[in-house]
């Protein structure tokens, strides 16, 4: 008897549709697995035969042939476990076969028949949608992300033998109660910006970065309150809207970690270590899962102390903080992964942390000093839009402190408005925040007004701006006129805007 069953095989975040066709027919007990099926599918038969003996079920001692269609694509991992299983029991007779052919299966079964968890539960479940599917049948664990994408039915099912009884339509399933719904919970939700002393130039650049979504260096010695400030920003950006939380957990259930079915409600903070290797920054492996520029989607990548990470590293950041995706090629197909992320950048001035300090002399060798230079300069500085140079506050305003400063929740309530204002601008268009304008686009969305243009000009000469610095000022200067509830670009706004580009000054010096 054949039968067919619908299963996925995930591309980046795409989940594709692969069919299972099961046949079981009388002769020499044997079970092959065809369609280019990769070692951990291969493995599934031995997972398949000892659970079923465990489950109460009988496995059939004649001649199964199972084919994973496509044929030319080939399948890895162990979501075919249950949609392979779904179809010998339906074979058998030992389960009905009407309601298998209206649901996408896929789970991994361990040897007593529990059901366990299985990676891309949001793009499996936003497929069985897209193909109509009256539901998608998935581990309890996976209950909560797969139920972010309305319209379809999602159906947890624990064990082999009570997906047997959902198939047979007996009215005790399900007998086990779903999980309470997981969340995320963020260790620094107590952070606050007011805990920052002074520094209110840096504060504002914060404030401008999380209203527009741009990318932001700061630059100074240690001790100045840089990673301070910088892991303050989630404090300060808004709530991600449904949608965006659809975005965040599609890649995040991607991840082997988080096949558990947390859900992540808040913007994901991603700081990796500057010994991170170039497939943990950008994705890798056969097949590729998602790296750090990914887990940051809709979020923030912190990279603390920057020229500290390796030189490809850091270039391969190019391609998504332009596009906001990354690409990785394969001998037969190209994986695609969003990465749609602010970046928040440190650096010291030199080597030993103190050039230009005025309280302690800087005892880099002239060679090493260009050196370590050189590393804040080259195309990946040129994409970050505001460089702010920090040096610590006085003294007395640290000892003295009598109030604190202006609180994240305030902070908060600007950036929520002026992003509203983006989102009323733009509409339906591609983009939604500022930092995202494409270039042919910058000076009629800044809209400035003809003084703020013409200081703009003499900036631009003075300090030697290429067009990529100039289209990044205007877009500063627009969330800047945006904070403000200003329809027009002024010309405080660009005088403000320039005042974040401190390598640009630093290269006239």
């Amino acid at each position: 008897m054949l039968v067919r069953t619908k299963t996925a095989i995930l591309f980046g975040v795409r989940a594709v549709p692969v069919e299972v066709e099961v046949d079981v027919s009388p002769g020499i007990c044997s079970f092959s697995l065809v369609g280019l099926a990769g070692s951990g599918v291969r493995e599934s038969r031995e997972r398949i035969r000892t659970a079923f003996r465990n489950s109460g079920f009988a496995f059939p001692d004649m001649r199964i042939t199972v084919n994973l269609a496509p044929a030319d694509v080939k399948k890895e991992g162990s979501s075919f476990d249950l949609p392979v299983a779904a179809g010998i029991l339906t074979a058998t007779g030992q389960a009905e076969a009407e309601k298998l052919g209206t649901y996408l299966v896929a789970g991994e079964l361990s040897l007593d028949g529990t059901i366990k968890p299985v990676a891309g539960a949001v793009s499996l479940a936003y497929l069985a949608k897209r193909m109509g599917l009256a539901g998608i049948i998935v581990p309890p664990p996976n209950f909560y992300q797969a139920s972010l994408i309305s319209g379809i039915d999602v159906v947890p099912i624990p064990t082999l033998r009570d997906f047997v009884r959902f198939l047979n339509g007996e009215d005790e399933f399900p007998p086990h109660p779903v999980p309470p719904r997981p969340g995320e919970k963020r260790e620094n939700r107590k952070r606050d910006l007011s805990d920052v002393v002074g520094q209110e130039t840096a504060k504002r650049a914060l404030e401008i970065a999380a209203a527009g979504g741009h990318n932001l260096l700061y630059v100074g010695p240690p001790g100045t309150g840089k990673s301070m400030l910088a892991e303050r920003i989630v404090t300060i950006l808004p709530d991600p809207d449904e949608e965006e939380v659809i975005e965040i957990n599609e890649v995040h259930s991607l991840n082997g970690s988080a096949a558990g079915g947390r859900i992540l409600r808040e913007r994901p903070f991603r700081s990796p270590h500057h010994s991170i290797s170039y497939a943990g920054m950008v994705g890798g492996g056969n097949p590729p899962v998602p790296g750090e520029v990914t887990l940051a989607h809709r979020g923030v990548l912190f990279l603390d102390e920057f020229p500290e990470f390796r030189r490809d590293v850091l270039e391969a950041l190019r391609q998504p903080m332009e596009t906001g995706v990354v690409v990785i090629t394969r001998s037969s197909h190209s994986f695609t992964f969003p990465a749609r992320f602010s970046l928040i950048a440190t650096a010291n001035p030199c080597g030993c942390g103190y050039y230009g300090y005025p309280e302690r002399e800087c005892v880099c060798r002239p060679r090493d000093l260009v050196s370590y230079r050189k590393k804040l300069t080259g195309p990946v500085i040129d994409r970050i839009d505001m460089q702010v140079e920090m040096l610590p506050p006085p003294r007395r305003d640290i000892i003295e402190r009598t109030s604190p400063g202006e609180s994240s929740q305030a902070v908060k309530k600007r950036v929520i408005r002026a992003r509203e204002i983006q989102k009323e601008r733009y509409g339906k268009l591609p983009w939604k925040l500022n930092s995202f304008i494409p270039g042919r686009e910058t000076l009629e969305t800044a809209s400035p007004t003809e003084e703020a243009r013409r200081l703009l000009e003499r900036a631009s000469e003075t300090l030697g701006l290429s067009a990529r610095a100039i289209h990044r000022i205007l877009k500063i200067s627009r969330t800047i006129a945006d904070l403000e509830e200003e329809k027009r670009v002024l010309p405080r706004h660009v005088s403000e805007a320039l005042h974040y580009r401190f390598l640009d000054r630093e290269k006239r010096r």
